[in-house]
């Protein structure tokens, strides 16, 4: 098990030359990944479940924007009205909270509904490889998407438990993944929390004093220690965040993309370091697979009768033109 890589240590060590420019990572590159190449990776983790509160919700919103290779509104509901999916495009599909629109494949209660087939969103895939759980808004915490290996991402909703320490929950999670993924190094390889992003200058007055920026900082600064010791690649969103623009110094909406694509590069160099095994698609629940069909049929078999929207960016060939 490899546990000291340059990836986590460049990401916190990143800087942007100008605020609100390209973000460097220190000493490693980073690369950019295609649907195809996304969607591979993220089906050879097993299932990749990322719970958390809205700043989790928008990550996912950016991963399925990178999945999907719809950037304008690959990330949310898709059978729903059409000035809807509009009216939440580009940057605006990381605000839509409200049903009928929110995060894509979502059941109204916080979770992602496990009876949508992820394929319409990669072609490629035979079953459901992504899964979440957002607290905040009603969802639960474990994964249920698929049995065998899975890896977990979360910030342990840290803005709205005051900063409270995760350590029992880190625990419970690696307690968890070692029965999942076959034993504790694996465990550990599968486990990545995420640090609170930088909170912007212009984070409103009644938040700063609790979740102002030297509150932060010494949040991340115990979770890195945690991490360490317990043999955790930390998710370093502050560095990447500080400096880019935030609509409530919280949010990062569509910076989201790009840090979708850190959390890709993280599974990719894990693989590579021995810490998460990669696994064959067809080697599990086969009794689950989805058929191949059209997006139409297939809504259709859970009783909804949608046009899928395609996006002008969308290559997606299951998903036939507006």
């Amino acid at each position: 098990m490899n546990e000291n890589h340059p990836l986590p240590e460049a990401i916190k060590s990143g800087w942007r030359a100008v605020p609100g420019g390209a973000f460097t990572a220190d000493g490693c590159s980073l690369y950019w990944y295609t649907q195809e190449e996304a969607c591979e990776i993220v089906a050879s983790v097993g299932t990749l479940f990322i719970q958390g509160d809205s700043l989790m919700r928008q990550l996912l919103i950016g991963l399925m924007a990178v999945l999907s290779n719809n950037v304008r509104v690959g990330g949310i509901v898709q059978n729903c009205n059409q000035s809807l999916l509009f009216g939440c495009d580009c940057e605006r599909q990381f605000q839509c909270y409200r049903s009928p629109v929110s995060f894509r494949f979502n059941d109204g209660k916080g979770n992602i509904d496990h009876k949508q087939p992820q394929f319409l969103m990669c072609p490629s895939w035979k079953k459901n490889h992504l899964d979440a759980s957002f607290p905040t808004y009603g969802g639960s915490r474990k994964t249920s998407v698929n049995k065998g290996q899975a890896v977990y991402v979360t910030d342990f909703q840290a803005l709205h438990h005051a900063f409270k320490s995760p350590e029992e929950e880190i625990m419970s999670y690696l307690v968890d993944l070692e029965g999942r993924n076959g034993n504790a190094g694996y465990a550990r390889g599968s486990l990545i929390p995420m640090t609170v992003h930088w909170p912007g200058p212009n984070k409103p007055p009644k938040f700063s004093r609790e979740q102002g920026e030297e509150n932060v900082e010494r949040y991340n600064s115990f979770l890195r220690n945690l991490s360490t010791s317990n043999g955790l690649w930390l998710l370093e969103s502050y560095a990447f965040t500080k400096g880019e623009y935030s609509r409530d110094g919280v949010h990062y909406d569509d910076a989201n993309i790009p840090l979708a694509q850190i959390l890709l590069n993280y599974l990719g160099r894990s693989q590579e370091a021995g810490r998460i095994r990669v696994v064959r698609e067809q080697s599990e629940n086969e009794d689950e697979k989805f058929v191949e069909t059209s997006p139409e049929y297939a809504y259709e078999q859970v009783g909804l009768s949608v046009r899928v929207h395609h996006g002008p960016y969308s290559l997606d060939h299951f998903i036939r033109g507006p």
